[in-house]
């Protein structure tokens, strides 16, 4: 079995340390074969810590704007990752890989991130992890339920609770079999949806070609979304 570790990237060079010291510290089950692939995205200043089969270097003019506040993503951002998406899609078909573990590289995984992953044996499954989108906010998972970012009353409790529960859409930190990549689901865009976000499309591309989408909660990832996050990760890793 092959599970090919893959993302877009454009990252700072301690943030993207830390998330490959995550990706090499899975445990790998007996039998799976793993491999990395990265697209490095106006980032080739990283691949000095990559080996030459492990990335390609992608540069165009697309900015990306971020504050310690907020995220903020333009259209030619969101167009620029479906390529590079959709791109990685194919290179885990050509190269005959059973598995496609997209891994967003502000994340830091637990250990058993990946056996917990392959032993829900789902088409699609994500791992779940938590995220103030503003620093107001409570907490809020890489999952809902339905639409752009509806989660129904009671999701939150259960998804704090250790287990693997359907749900509507999920991103960023997910495994799909080589068979869902085979049927056609990608990225595109669907031209009649409005809803933001390319693992939106992805998700509902997937559901209508009869695919379930599924969160495993036992071992959340870290989301290192803004300085504060990754100082809190540091401290409590000392």
């Amino acid at each position: 079995m092959r599970v090919l570790i893959c993302a877009p990237v454009r990252q700072t060079e301690e943030i993207f340390q830390l998330y490959l010291d995550g990706l090499n510290n899975l445990e790998i089950p007996s039998g799976v074969e793993v491999e990395k692939f990265f697209v490095l995205h106006n980032s080739q200043h990283l691949s000095k810590y990559l080996d030459e089969s492990e990335y390609k270097i992608v540069n165009d003019n697309t900015q990306y704007n971020f504050n310690q506040e907020s995220h903020r993503w333009k259209t030619q951002n969101l167009l620029a990752l479906i390529t590079i998406k959709n791109q990685l899609i194919q290179y885990a078909l050509l190269n005959n890989f059973d598995y496609y573990f997209l891994v967003d590289s502000d994340l830091i995984l637990h250990p058993k991130t990946l056996v917990s992953l392959l032993n829900a044996d789902k088409d699609i499954v994500a791992e779940v992890f938590w995220t103030r989108w503003k620093t107001e906010f409570e907490p809020e998972p890489n999952a809902w339920d339905l639409d752009h970012y509806t989660i129904y009353d009671n999701s939150i409790k259960k998804w704090k609770t250790p287990g693997i529960y359907r749900v509507g859409m999920t991103g960023a930190c997910k495994l799909v079999k080589r068979n869902v990549l085979e049927s056609g689901v990608n990225y595109d865009p669907i031209y009649n949806l409005s809803f933001w976000g390319e693992d939106r499309h992805f998700c509902i591309r997937a559901v209508c070609a009869g695919f379930d989408i599924w969160l495993d909660t036992y071992f959340p990832c870290k989301h290192i979304y803004r300085e504060e996050d990754l100082q809190e990760f540091k401290e409590a890793n000392k």
